[in-house]
């Protein structure tokens, strides 16, 4: 069978995904011939082959191929592909069902981050048990929120953060202490306002950009907050709170105790 010929580089990640370079794609996923053309040239190839060029191809959209390399699912992903110059995940499914794989696609097509999440939680797959419990544990969190503490930045940037939960690759960058500290900083400064309800997302990522500074003392910030509450109101641009959370953190304070925001924004623009 001509999948196990495949060259050397062609690796698997486990018993059913394979990884191929896009050199290798024509000699090893042949196209169906009782599906239609699809051409290189064509609309939809071009704008799925630029999104491949900036994120590479999602496992979990891997192609779906029988033991002799015929693709059963996939042939626009190949030729997307191969226009741009990326290599491929595939599956080998020999009893692979079109009709009912995409009734079962478009099922899960509806689920939210947090679904995967439940659902790799429950497989034990990678960090995704301490996802869960970082959830549960912290419900003042919105996703949007969790994601960001625990990729370890003060943003929600990454275009590709619910793809990757969505393949089972999402993998936390900061230690469950360090987590586990962020949340209940962002909790004593919500708390202080004298919210009961999820911390605001663009709130959350300006007070974790505050947090990372090294001149930043909660205790000191706490006692600001509740001094002055009806002067902090969160906005709806992170901008905005920037400059709300900015203006109580100084206040009062030496210059040289102060954080500038200007600097704070630099250093950490686009985290």
């Amino acid at each position: 069978m001509k999948i196990m010929k495949l060259a050397p580089e062609i690796k698997s990640h486990h018993e059913e995904i394979f990884e191929c370079p896009w050199d290798k794609i024509e000699s090893t996923l042949t196209p169906n011939p009782a599906n239609r053309l699809i051409s290189i040239d064509g609309r939809k190839v071009a704008r799925i082959a630029k999104s491949m060029r900036m994120f590479g191809f999602c496992k979990d959209q891997a192609i779906i191929v029988d033991s002799s390399g015929i693709i059963r699912a996939g042939h626009t992903r190949r030729a997307a592909a191969l226009k741009a110059k990326v290599g491929v995940f595939f599956k080998i499914n020999d009893h692979y069902d079109l009709k009912e794989q995409t009734t079962i696609d478009d099922t899960r097509s509806s689920w939210s981050s947090m679904d995967w999440i439940l659902v790799y939680a429950r497989e034990n797959k990678g960090d995704y048990p301490l996802i869960n419990e970082f959830m549960n544990d912290n419900p003042h969190l919105t996703i949007r929120v969790v994601q960001a503490i625990l990729l370890g930045t003060a943003n929600y940037t990454n275009a590709d953060t619910h793809q990757k939960i969505r393949s089972g690759d999402f993998s936390c960058r900061v230690s469950k202490e360090e987590a586990n500290a962020l949340s209940q900083q962002l909790k004593d400064v919500w708390t202080a306002l004298g919210k009961t309800n999820k911390v605001c997302s663009t709130f959350a990522f300006a007070l974790l950009m505050l947090f990372k500074h090294d001149k930043y003392k909660h205790d000191s910030f706490l006692n600001r907050v509740m001094s002055n509450r009806n002067e902090l109101e969160p906005q709806r641009t992170r901008q905005g709170n920037f400059q709300a959370i900015f203006k109580i953190y100084n206040k009062g304070l030496r210059q040289d105790a102060r954080i500038p925001m200007e600097e704070i924004m630099v250093r950490y623009a686009g985290a």
